[in-house]
């Protein structure tokens, strides 16, 4: 009579050392692979993955409350003035600062740098006191550029609240995430979207807690989504007061002596290969970050720890198939498995609670772990 044997997925004895041994391994390789990841190496897969998940469940962002006041080339030629680079028109930017604070809007976000001293200064000092008086939280903006940071007056910033303008950056440069504390010479600064958002939250807008941790920001299309209205309108009184009253406003510049232009990746539609990189100016970048923080869930990449539980769990079922039904068969089931149910599973935990479950590390940890097993078994 034939001696019975054991099948080999079986989790007694020998079974339970082996897969333990395959468990081990597989982490090992998964880790290894998130730490590349959190190092910039798989970026390009990263955010193919992301795109991916804000294509089938884009945020609900409460983009209602967030406003864009722009000068472009027909405002100024509307009021007499030839645009130039560098210094923003301070009896314009004064204006404007004193027009929104009358209408009561809540908070508004100066996309401009004022660095430097230029003729009516006075008169921004004076708007910035009057904002202050009025309840209107407004956010001046510093960045870094190649002779190093630039901050705003500090006759202007004693009156404001003075945040980074500054993104974190896709593959291809493009601007990408929030990073809601930046490290300065002066010391940490929050982003200009968060010091805007935590002054509408504490006014009962946004349901999220500020920020801690990076945010991937949501991008709409180009006009496509924040009312607009241009500065002369403004000045000249043709925007509602009510448009204003509660409203984070972005002001900044359009025209195309002095527009900010970055580029951007718009998520892709259903049938789209992948995002569309586009230009967009620096006001409406603001816009959509602030958005998708005003957003009851904003995309958060997961944490480290997170990234190492997915993995030891992903690597525990593989391990399971691997020794069922050996190194082919479990990894091509293992890819399946990760791709239908790791999709499902990053939508789930998305609507639930904003972090992104990023795959694309365990899809290249499991080819690795798959050739692996399969090269140790044959030695």
């Amino acid at each position: 009579m034939a001696a019975r044997t054991s099948p080999r997925w079986s989790l007694r004895g020998p079974g339970l050392r082996r897969w333990l041994g395959t468990w081990a391994l597989g982490t090992a390789v998964g880790v290894a692979v998130a730490v590349l990841s959190h190092l910039g190496y798989l970026e390009g897969m990263d955010f193919a993955w992301l795109d991916a998940l804000l294509a089938v469940n884009p945020p609900e962002g409460s983009v209602r409350a967030v406003k864009l006041v722009t000068a472009g080339d027909d405002d100024f030629a509307a009021l007499g003035m030839r645009p130039a680079p560098g210094v923003f028109p301070r009896p314009l930017l004064a204006r404007a600062i004193d027009r929104l604070s009358e209408d009561r809007a809540a908070v508004v976000v100066v996309d401009l740098l004022l660095d430097l001293p230029a003729p009516g200064d006075e008169s921004v000092e004076r708007a910035l006191a009057q904002a202050r008086d009025r309840g209107t939280v407004v956010v001046l903006a510093c960045s870094r550029g190649p002779m190093g940071y630039r901050w705003p007056l500090r006759r202007f910033a004693k009156n404001a609240r003075v945040a980074c303008a500054d993104l974190l950056s896709g593959p291809q440069g493009e601007a990408r995430t929030i990073d809601p504390i930046v490290d300065t010479p002066e010391g940490p600064k929050r982003a200009v979207a968060v010091a805007a958002y935590e002054a509408m939250h504490l006014r009962g807008v946004g349901t999220a807690d500020v920020p801690k941790r990076p945010v991937v920001i949501h991008f709409r299309e180009n006009g496509a989504t924040f009312a607009t209205y241009g500065l002369v309108d403004l000045l000249r009184g043709k925007v509602p007061a009510e448009w204003l009253k509660g409203a984070a406003v972005i002001l900044g510049r359009t025209d195309t002596v002095g527009a900010d232009m970055h580029t951007v990746a718009i998520p892709p539609r259903a049938g789209d290969a992948g995002s569309a990189l586009q230009p967009m100016s620096g006001p409406e970048i603001q816009a959509n970050a602030l958005g998708t923080l005003l957003g009851h869930r904003p995309p958060m990449r997961t944490t480290p720890a997170m990234d190492v539980g997915l993995q030891a769990s992903a690597a525990a079922v593989l391990a399971l198939l691997l020794l069922w039904l050996g190194p082919a068969g479990g990894g091509c089931l293992g890819f399946i498995l990760v791709i239908g149910l790791g999709l499902t599973a990053s939508i789930a935990v998305f609507r639930s609670s904003g972090y992104m479950l990023n795959f694309a590390p365990t899809l290249v940890a499991l080819v690795a772990y798959t050739w692996l097993a399969a090269w140790l078994q044959d030695r």
